[in-house]
């Protein structure tokens, strides 16, 4: 093991540059915060730093310590000052937990007792005092135009497009004049935000300094033009080979509207892709930066490690207790906020409501309302099909379909252990007419049917399912993810939107000689099925089987017409089937409704099949037939990596607990239940990988 280190105080060798140097070009995750002229730059200004170069086995790493606040301090709540050597570390973060650990011990060392903050992609190990600091997002750029802009929101690729049309035009800053230009965008941006501005156009600055850091030779400044006017820019901390650090950004008022800044960060994000970077660090996580980037941003959570000792230790105690207890506070608020939905108020005027219970008689004239409301609503599915309600009904599963007035809206209630259920963790049965966007209904109206819901159950526990979190009054928690696609745009636009890796394994399936077709025989369905133990055998790694199915080459009797192997005969199912030689390598099943949601339900592949891309082949033909069809979206039923190199806006499904007064405490419990699983599991997995979760 060795260990080299220089402080800013004293001279640097020629030796300790060339070695710096060379780990960081070796380092995928490096930033301009490495670079050694902004290192020479920040101590010609009085703010100093230990540089160290640690190897160990299997372990070459490089860190800075900049001394602040009477701490040794290693990078920010938002990027990190730590890398790890290896060329092959091309994720979105490049240093392990084990790893951070190691480096810490040795800083620690370092300091000699003094204090140390350490900001990591990973949280703090047992015995270290930590918070978590803040959220970023790491935005992968390695990605064609058109994957790019699908990734991005419609709202954002709009604005994109805006722009474009409207003529702005995005260029390098070209001297003062644009530096002054922009520093004036900053200031009107941070009083925009009610904040007081501390860059101030008018002051005089030395080069490189104030409103001219841009003038830097680590930075970079990319400016949106309009009929001879700066109305935008883009800020970015450079480090060819690394990681591009987004630093700042402002518009003006106009060019918020007109989408420049869009247009800015599309042309950055091209720009930088041209330049050899893989990854933008978009330090932070708001509403724009995740709409612009997508599902190709990966959300990163930064935590504080720290050490010190005497009054340093209070002091740092002190300040972790507070943070705690500040976000224990942000919890209580959030659910104590008044709903940004109709509260449980609005019950002195219920919508109109028509219902009909699977345990009664249909009225009249129900059927005909129903199925018209469904051809209204892009996002309605199999699973709210009024045969498939009474199918249900015939095996004691029991509903009820309600019509609300307005907004005008139709809801499954499932009747289910304990009370009443609508939706899915990555399915929901609430649906508006003439809904838009990827999930069709907005906040205020999932709260208006929850509530209606509730009323046509009452006294009875409540789940109810929906895009949106759930009222302040109802207690809730996030449920799961999945994804949503819209099909209706032509075909080759689909296509286009697909990482090329996908579309050559379609091509490739092709090539070996597979063929999608519709399954319709009874043979079709047995090889599915025989595909599905296969496959659930290779899923499990002690090799048993689902309980649930049934081999067919068991002596047991086929089962009746729509029950088990043979669902696939049923109206609102499709089963999309891959062959090779009339043999059976590939299915994928979904349920339809006509007119709108095509949902995913299974998937099962041979070997042979898998490694022929028919799963991609298969999933590709059912958007594409499914938009054929009439479909209108895809609910891919999750957000695995297989569903997300699909394509398709990421949705998060939110549980909300209903049933009035008398449920309130026991759904409390129970939401905080829920909420606590994420936590409960990292806590777990950290025992695990530190060998105290072993069983003894």
């Amino acid at each position: 093991m060795s260990l080299s280190v220089w402080n800013t105080r004293v001279p640097r060798s020629p030796e300790f540059s060339a070695s710096w140097n060379a780990r960081l070009a070796r380092s995928p995750h490096a930033n301009f915060s490495f670079d050694l002229r902004l290192i020479d730059w920040e101590a010609s200004h009085g703010r100093h730093a230990e540089l160290v170069q640690f190897e160990g086995p299997g372990l070459a790493a490089a860190f800075v310590l900049r001394e602040s606040h009477g701490e040794r301090v290693c990078g920010w709540p938002w990027r990190t000052q730590a890398v790890i050597e290896g060329p092959e570390r091309l994720g979105p973060v490049g240093i392990t937990g084990e790893e951070t650990a190691v480096l810490f011990a040795h800083a620690r060392e370092l300091a000699g007792g003094g204090a140390v903050r350490w900001y990591s992609p990973h949280a703090p190990p047992p015995g270290i005092a930590g918070f978590q600091a803040g959220t970023t997002l790491m935005y992968s750029i390695v990605h064609e135009d058109d994957d790019l802009l699908h990734a991005m929101s419609s709202s954002k690729r709009r604005m994109v497009r805006k722009a474009q049309r409207l003529g702005y035009v995005v260029r390098g800053h070209r001297g003062l004049d644009d530096l002054r230009s922009f520093a004036t965008l900053q200031q009107e941006t941070t009083l925009r935000h009610g904040l007081t501005p501390d860059v101030s156009p008018a002051a005089a600055a030395r080069p490189g300094e104030r409103w001219r850091e841009w003038e830097l030779p680590w930075m970079w400044l990319l400016v949106a033009e309009l009929e001879g006017n700066i109305e935008s820019g883009l800020g970015d901390g450079v480090f060819r080979g690394g990681v591009l650090e987004a630093r700042a950004g402002a518009s003006s008022e106009r060019a918020r509207l007109d989408g420049a800044f869009a247009l800015l960060s599309f042309e950055e994000v091209r720009q930088a892709r041209a330049d050899g970077y893989r990854w933008i660090n978009l330090g932070g996580m708001n509403r724009f930066k995740r709409e612009f980037a997508g599902d190709l941003a990966t959300p990163i959570a930064y935590h504080a490690w720290l050490s010190a000792r005497g009054l340093s230790a209070i002091r740092h105690r002190g300040e972790v207790t507070v943070r705690h207890a500040r976000e224990r506070a942000r919890r209580v608020a959030r659910r104590l906020r008044p709903a940004r939905a109709p509260s449980l108020a609005a019950a002195a005027h219920p919508p109109q409501l028509e219902r009909w219970s699977t345990r009664e008689k249909r009225p009249s004239g129900f059927e005909a309302l129903w199925s018209q409301r469904l051809s209204r609503c892009a996002h309605a599915h199999y699973a709210m099909r009024l045969d498939h309600l009474e199918w249900e009904a015939r095996h004691g599963r029991h509903s009820i379909a309600l019509l609300v007035g307005d907004p005008a809206a139709a809801v499954v209630l499932r009747e289910e252990r304990g009370g009443w259920v609508s939706g899915w963790p990555w399915r929901w049965q609430c649906v508006v007419e003439g809904g838009e966007g990827t999930t069709g209904i907005t906040p205020a109206e999932s709260s208006v049917l929850a509530l209606a819901a509730e009323r046509v159950v009452p006294g009875r526990r409540l789940e109810f399912f929906s895009p949106d979190a759930p009222a302040a009054e109802w207690p809730g928690f996030r449920a799961g993810p999945t994804i949503v696609l819209d099909i209706t745009p032509e075909e080759d636009v689909l296509w286009k939107a697909l990482d090329k890796s996908k579309q050559s394994s379609i091509k490739k399936g092709a090539r070996d000689g597979l063929v999608v077709v519709v399954a319709d025989r009874p043979e079709q369905f047995r090889a599915f099925h025989r595909l599905q133990n296969e496959t659930e055998a290779r899923r499990r790694a002690d090799g048993e089987l689902d309980a649930t199915f049934v081999a067919p080459e068991s002596n047991l009797p086929d089962p009746a017409p729509g029950e088990g192997w043979r669902e696939w005969e049923l109206p609102w199912h499709w089963l999309l089937v891959a062959e090779r030689d009339g043999v059976v390598e590939a299915g994928s099943g979904f349920g339809f409704a006509p007119g709108g949601m095509l949902d995913y339900r299974t998937n099962a592949s041979s070997l042979a099949g898998k490694k022929s891309g028919a799963n991609f082949m298969l999933a590709w033909e059912a958007v594409r037939r499914g938009r054929e069809l009439g479909m209108r979206r895809m609910n891919w039923g999750g957000a695995t990596r297989f569903k997300r190199d699909m394509r398709g806006e990421l949705v998060e499904i939110h549980c909300g607990l209903g049933g009035g007064p008398v449920w309130r405490l026991p759904n409390e419990f129970a939401a905080a239940v829920r909420r606590s699983r994420p936590r409960v599991a990292a806590w777990w997995r950290s025992l695990r990988k530190t060998g105290e979760g072993k069983s003894r």
